[in-house]
């Protein structure tokens, strides 16, 4: 049995997955359109995609980047969500469900359901699944969402996109870890916790609050240990070493363990999702620096910096960019950079562009794993960004974040 949306009122079958790009049934591909059709068609039922998707595959869309998700209003009880995952480590997940608190769960290997919400009050409802770990772990597929007797409504639609750009800091590395404390009187040398996929959250990462704050949804294109021109390693852009301006041409974050291979999904593409966005935050260099601890060679890290916003401004034309870099950096490798910065916005010629500033972190406040913020930084961080941007854009923010996630 198929099911056509085409003059079909309340849906019959319980099991419908609508991609937007990609409509589907339980059952198999009915119609095939652009990745953005539903952004469009306020009318016609389907699930809403976060984040950079790719719909090339035959079997459904993948995603990987930082905060990737799916959002879907719906009339029913309940509802629960099939995904195929592709991992090298344990991917996380965010579900807010009428949007109320966070929670979070794990994925695992394969092709699984997992219940996002039971015991609703019949009626209308909102859901949202956003990754919560970075792309070089794993590779998700969406297969759709099951509302039991329930049916699927038209999608809900962004006010504002956010896209960042970024390293781990972006990415929420090691912010939900355990938080040490570092001051004089352990000479700010306490241990700290070691990373791992249970100790990252997109959604708590200063990117996805300052989103938040703004009232936007975010797509999150950050690396950890990756640069402009180079990585914490000292190793350049290349095939073999990618940083942020290569790999942001990609749908999907390739890694080589991750199932996906440089530049096999090209963004944007008649295959992707490739919204505009309407505010771009670019937050590099911190890896740049961290090899020798100083910046690279102006020349090539300049032209690295410029090709990035380039791609940037064709991608999103009327895009208000801001530039920043922080908290890790401090004087006087932080001073220089943003004097860098401030080179490039002047070589770029573009009246959309702005340096932002962010405090160097505050240690006694509590580090998170390998020294990275907590996710107590993390909200600081945005609320510092939102002052700032707030003005320039001419929209407010609200004074802290609207949904938080506890750990």
């Amino acid at each position: 049995m198929r099911i056509s949306m085409i003059g079909l009122g309340v849906p019959t079958l319980s099991r419908l997955i609508l991609t937007g790009a990609v409509v589907l049934t339980a059952f198999g591909v009915t119609s095939l359109a652009s990745a953005n059709d539903h952004e469009d068609d306020g009318d016609r039922p389907a699930v809403h995609f976060i984040g950079r998707w790719e719909f090339g595959g035959r079997d459904g869309p993948r995603a990987n980047w930082s905060s990737s998700g799916l959002a879907a209003d719906f009339v029913g009880t309940q509802t629960s969500i099939t995904l195929g995952i592709f991992e090298t480590d344990v991917m996380y997940f965010m579900v807010v469900v009428d949007g109320g608190a966070p929670t979070r769960f794990a994925g695992t290997n394969g092709r699984a359901s997992y219940t996002l919400a039971t015991g609703l009050p019949y009626g209308k409802h909102s859901v949202q699944v956003t990754a919560e770990t970075e792309g070089q772990f794993g590779t998700v597929q969406f297969f759709g969402f099951d509302f039991g007797n329930g049916w699927l409504l038209p999608p809900p639609h962004p006010k504002l996109r956010m896209e960042v750009i970024g390293d781990s800091i972006s990415c929420g590395y090691g912010n939900i870890g355990t938080s040490t404390v570092e001051d004089a009187d352990n000479d700010y040398s306490a241990p700290v916790c070691s990373f791992s996929t249970a100790t990252e959250s997109a959604y708590m990462a200063y990117s996805s609050v300052l989103a938040r704050m703004f009232g936007a949804e975010v797509s999150n294109v950050c690396w950890s240990g990756r640069g402009v021109y180079e990585d914490d390693n000292g190793d350049i852009d290349s095939p073999q070493f990618p940083q942020l301006p290569t790999v942001y041409r990609d749908a999907l974050a390739a890694d080589g363990t991750n199932g996906v291979t440089l530049h096999e999904s090209p963004y944007p593409s008649a295959h992707t999702t490739s919204a505009p966005n309407d505010i771009v935050l670019v937050n590099l260099g911190t890896n740049d620096i961290a090899a020798t601890g100083n910046l690279p060679p102006r020349g090539p890290l300049r032209s690295a910096y410029l090709n990035l916003l380039d791609e940037i401004r064709a991608n999103n034309p009327d895009a208000q960019i801001f530039l920043t870099i922080g908290p890790l950096t401090s004087d006087p490798q932080l001073t220089d950079f943003r004097n860098f910065l401030d080179d490039v916005i002047r070589a770029a010629r573009d009246p959309r562009i702005y340096r932002v500033d962010m405090d160097v972190q505050d240690v006694s406040l509590g580090v998170g794993c390998d020294w990275h913020p907590t996710w107590i930084e993390d909200d600081r961080m945005a609320t510092q960004l939102a002052g700032q941007m707030q003005a320039i854009l001419g929209i407010p923010a609200s004074s802290s974040d609207p949904n938080p996630y506890t750990p």
